[in-house]
């Protein structure tokens, strides 16, 4: 990271390392959470870009992904956040 303050800080030192991963065991405790609305944010949010396979990967594993994780790796503190959401 390259900070061009005198300090280290403000969104880039927060948005480093922030996962969304949509669907996870934990986030129901946060809210609505869905495959279909995560599709649907990141449709909106990726446009032309959109790629459904790999959309469609990323929405099946990531789910298992926090479960290995916490099952394969020392404890990990999470600090769970809202999910993104488009209307």
């Amino acid at each position: 990271m390259v900070e061009k303050e005198g300090v280290f800080g403000g969104t880039s030192c927060f948005s480093g390392g922030v996962m969304w991963i949509p669907g996870n065991r934990h986030s129901a405790v946060l809210g609505p959470d869905s495959i279909e609305n995560a599709r649907t944010y990141i449709q909106h949010e990726a446009g032309e870009h959109y790629d459904a396979e790999r959309v469609e990967a990323f929405l099946a594993n990531g789910p298992a992904m926090i479960d290995f994780l916490e099952r394969e790796t020392r404890p990990i503190s999470w600090d769970w956040r809202s999910a993104p959401t488009w209307r």
